[in-house]
C-alpha cells in the first residue's frame, strides 16, 4: 500500500473546452465516441450474413433502408446481433448510406423504438 501513495497520480485529459469535471458532458460524449468507433472495430462479423447484407444493400441504390427492411430481407447474423449496427456504421462511414430521418420499429422485440432511416447512395 506504501508504493501507491508515492505513485504520480494518473496524466489529467488535455481538453480544448471548459471541463466541468466528472459529469462533464462533452467527456462523455468524447468517451461515448471513442468507445463506440472501438467496439465497431472489434466486432466479428458472420461472413455469410455480411455477404448477404452487402448484396442486399446494392440492390437498394436510391431508397430508404432500415436494419428492421434488412433483417426482413435477409434474417439476423450468427452470432451476436450488435453486427447489424456495426454494419450501419461502417456503411454510413464509408458513404455508402447517409442518415436521412427516424422511424418506429415494426419487430415486436423492439418494442416500437425509433429506428434510423438510411438513403443508400453507391
Amino acid at each position: 500500500m506504501e508504493a501507491t501513495l508515492f505513485d504520480p497520480p494518473p496524466a489529467a485529459r488535455a481538453t480544448t473546452h471548459a471541463c466541468t469535471g466528472p459529469s462533464c458532458s462533452f467527456c462523455e460524449w468524447l468517451d461515448g465516441r471513442a468507445a463506440k468507433t472501438k467496439a465497431v472495430k472489434a466486432v466479428n462479423f458472420d461472413p455469410r450474413w455480411l455477404h448477404d447484407a452487402t448484396a442486399w444493400r446494392s440492390t437498394m441504390a436510391g431508397r430508404e433502408i432500415t436494419a428492421d427492411a434488412l433483417i426482413d430481407a435477409i434474417g439476423l447474423p450468427d452470432g451476436h446481433p450488435n453486427q447489424i449496427g456495426a454494419l450501419f456504421s461502417k456503411w454510413a462511414q464509408s458513404g455508402f448510406i447517409r442518415l436521412v430521418g427516424v422511424e418506429r420499429s415494426h419487430r415486436d422485440s423492439n418494442h416500437a423504438r425509433q429506428i434510423r432511416v438510411w438513403q443508400v447512395d453507391l
